[in-house]
């Protein structure tokens, strides 16, 4: 009688212990399938971003246009002087100029750069649009006359900023002809709008001969308010320049 007691208490015992596993099981199914609240899934979305990824940061053309200059000034050099042996003249090298200039008007600044890594002198345009920068016009300081005299014209028509280009084209019969040819950006690069030749009594407009008259107030419109960087001359205005644009860029 007493072993068949001893055999019921045991019995009861495991069915207890198996009962109490099962509900502990069922609780930690549940539990797994819960969704989470709020809280949880802000959590894990604030442990995933990282507000210092290059990519989540938007990119200014400030900061392009002054990596571009950083670039430059490592690629070619800082402004420097060589003498050419002549009276009071120094060929500049390295990045002789940075300036920045809304050449269509829209509130938007471009970078305009002057360089020389060796003899000759590039004039660059770099126009930012959607984070991205693109050179939008390379060319040559203007050659008037030769040597020393060579300088980066800006002038401005209708509100807009145009670089003018000077040639020595032969249009005309006269020996000396000076050409005058204005280039505009239209916000996605640089074309020819202008031309303008003159040769003693003979005069051009466009490719078209033309009186003086008609000519003279050609040039009056298309050379208003020039600026003129010239690039033997004025070299403290250029380091000026060069520094004040930098500053703007915030460097």
């Amino acid at each position: 009688m007493k072993n068949k007691i001893a055999y019921i208490i045991c019995f009861l015992m495991l069915l207890s212990i198996i009962t109490v596993s099962s509900t502990s099981c069922t609780k930690a199914q549940d539990t797994s399938n819960e969704v989470p609240q709020d809280s949880d899934v802000e959590e894990i979305t604030s442990d995933t971003e990282d507000p210092t990824d290059p990519k989540e940061v938007a990119v200014t053309p400030e900061q392009l246009y002054l990596e571009k200059i950083y670039e430059y000034q490592d690629m070619y050099g800082k402004l420097s002087f060589t003498p050419m042996g002549l009276d009071n003249y120094e060929a500049p090298r390295g990045l002789i100029y940075a300036d920045l200039i809304d050449f269509n008007s829209n509130g938007e600044n471009e970078l305009l750069l002057c360089y020389s890594g060796t003899d000759d002198y590039v004039v660059e345009v770099w126009s930012c649009d959607s984070g991205e920068m693109s050179c939008v016009y390379e060319g040559a300081p203007g050659e008037a006359h030769e040597g020393p005299n060579n300088a980066i014209k800006i002038t401005e028509h209708d509100g807009k900023s145009y670089i003018c280009e000077f040639s020595h084209p032969d249009y005309l019969e006269s020996n000396f002809q000076l050409g005058y040819e204005f280039f505009g950006f239209d916000g996605d690069k640089f074309s020819s709008e202008k031309f303008l030749v003159t040769a003693l009594d003979e005069y051009c407009i466009d490719y078209e001969i033309c009186t003086w008259e008609e000519y003279y107030e050609a040039e009056k419109q298309w050379m208003s308010n020039p600026i003129s960087i010239p690039i033997y001359h004025d070299h403290s205005s250029k380091e000026d320049t060069i520094a004040q644009t930098i500053d703007m860029l915030g460097g």
